[in-house]
């Protein structure tokens, strides 16, 4: 599930792989772009230096495409896709001497032949290509894989649906891949628009998301929608999603995809996982699943009012290479045992206004753990595990009973911190760590903690 985001990369034998090797660096390309099911598309690795000599692997995520056993500089294969939607190949070089190693990989759109029931890299039962089209009381049921319901695609096109009724079964692809194939509803393409008003929306099957946004500018609106299904919405590509006044489900764990750059946003509205899912799988789920040509940027995902619940599971997860901004105000939120799973080296930063956190913040990997703010009597319980914190006032911090000692990042809470105590952190016994060099404004000195337990220097 954890796709790479293509661009060339080189890759280092560990100590004692060969002296004075020089480095290479491999770049994979693919042609045509995107390719079409069925057809061949070529895969090709150039090195630098272009006299590196020895083996190139080319593989997909069921194994190998082809091999060239010898070549100096470049080589190719072909491969033949033979499914829609993006697929990851890679490609290694095995050098004979004198070199080191190196790989890389990249994300390939491929389509469905074109047809007059294209949508995107797949196919919809209802398809608006140009122009603009209101639709009242639709009723849609695509059933095959790889299918979506309405879709709107290409700059310009808008679509407006009034009381649809969409049930989408068949299964498509992984649930982070960036096209949202095989959606209900889908907005596909820069500028496109999907607006969906007092609907009812149902989905089932792997990658079936009830409404999904990809492509820069493409964007899907929900008002007083009701989405129920296996996954929940998706923005990919650029893409933004806006829910005001909707209830979205999911059997998942999987509320919300933000995939690269793109952005949800919600306005009184309910989100709710009707299972725990996995403590890796987030409600909110932020990956960096870029095609060639996709904007590098921050995801976004913004709540104002309303409920958001994400059963016993993780509410919210940031997986490699991705970076993330999440706010929340006046929001009700529930939660499992994790706030917050980092895998990616990135940036995470949850703002969290009037409203009441609770669960640790977990790193795997190369995670780097968030920045969490807390404003306007919000409260957090949880253990930080060397994030940043920025607290006012009117905020409090609880660690949990018997949570031991925690680290954490830069901690910036000027005006709760009074002579040698601090008023906004409860200990409840146990010790806060910090590292004087981060924060020097702390003096190197123990601050005593509500509760029991102390604000101290690490040893």
């Amino acid at each position: 599930m954890l796709a790479g985001c293509g661009g060339s990369q080189t890759v280092t034998q560990p100590p004692g792989g060969g002296g004075n090797q020089q480095s290479t660096t491999l770049a994979l390309s693919a042609t045509p772009v995107p390719a079409t099911v069925g057809s061949p598309l070529t895969l090709k690795a150039t090195m630098t230096p272009s006299s590196a000599e020895g083996g190139f692997v080319f593989s997909d995520p069921q194994g190998n495409v082809g091999q060239v056993v010898l070549a100096t500089g470049t080589a190719s294969v072909q491969a033949t896709p033979s499914r829609p939607g993006t697929i990851l190949y890679s490609a290694a070089f095995d050098p004979t001497s004198g070199f080191k190693k190196s790989s890389d990989s990249l994300n390939v759109p491929v389509r469905v032949a074109a047809s007059d029931a294209s949508c995107g890299l797949g196919t919809a039962v209802y398809v608006l290509s140009s122009g603009s089209q209101t639709v009242t009381s639709g009723a849609y049921g695509p059933s095959a894989s790889y299918q979506s319901g309405a879709c709107a695609q290409g700059a310009g096109t808008k679509l407006t649906l009034v009381t649809p009724e969409i049930s989408k079964t068949g299964d498509g692809v992984v649930v982070d891949d960036p096209s949202g194939i095989n959606s209900a509803v889908l907005a596909y393409g820069p500028g496109s628009s999907v607006s969906i008003q007092s609907g009812l929306i149902q989905s089932t099957g792997i990658g079936a998301y009830g409404a999904f946004a990809s492509g820069v500018g493409a964007t899907v609106d929900v008002n007083g929608t009701v989405i129920e299904g296996e996954d929940g919405i998706g923005a990919a590509s650029g893409g933004a999603v806006t829910l005001t006044n909707a209830h979205v489900s999911a059997n998942f764990n999987l509320l919300v995809s933000v995939n690269g750059g793109s952005s949800v946003t919600a306005t009184d509205s309910t989100l709710a996982s009707l299972t725990g899912g996995a403590v890796a799988q987030g409600a909110i789920t932020f990956y960096d699943n870029r095609l060639p040509g996709d904007p590098v940027g921050t995801g976004h995902f913004a709540m104002t009012g309303g409920t958001l619940d994400s059963g016993q599971g993780t509410l919210v997860t940031v997986y490699a290479n991705a970076s993330a901004d999440v706010s929340l105000t006046r929001v009700m939120v529930n939660s499992g045992p994790v706030l917050c799973y980092s895998f990616s080296p990135g940036s995470t930063t949850i703002t969290v206004s009037a409203s009441a956190i609770h669960g640790d913040i977990q790193l795997q990997n190369d995670g780097v753990a968030p920045s969490l703010t807390l404003k306007d009597s919000s409260t957090y319980q949880g253990r930080i595990n060397g994030g940043a914190l920025t607290l006012d006032a009117s905020s409090k911090w609880t660690l949990p009973d018997g949570a031991g000692s925690t680290m954490i990042g830069k901690l910036t809470d000027a005006d709760a911190i009074s002579g040698d105590s601090v008023t906004n952190i409860v200990g409840n016994g146990s010790d806060v760590l910090y590292d004087p060099a981060v924060n020097p404004s702390l003096g190197g000195k123990s601050y005593g903690l509500v509760g029991g337990g102390h604000l101290k220097p690490k040893s």
